[in-house]
């Protein structure tokens, strides 16, 4: 359960190096395994940490669900 803390803001440059599927899922669910880390607020540079990790974790899954139909 995600606690507000009023209004922020975030930005972010998905540039696909790894591909366009890559960009697109990073700009659906980075920001939110962010504000779901609890470490946010409080400490924003772990959050964000955590957050990375956790979106490539998501990408590498549904890209090894689609990879083994092949």
């Amino acid at each position: 359960m995600c606690q507000d803390y009023g209004e922020a803001s975030f930005y972010a440059v998905y540039d696909g190096h790894n591909g366009l599927d890559a960009a697109v899922y990073s700009s659906m669910y980075l920001h939110q395994f962010l504000v779901q880390s609890v470490h946010y607020p409080t400490n924003p540079e772990y959050a964000l940490y955590e957050s990375f990790f956790a979106t490539d974790r998501g990408f590498t899954q549904k890209t090894e669900k689609y990879v083994s139909l092949i």
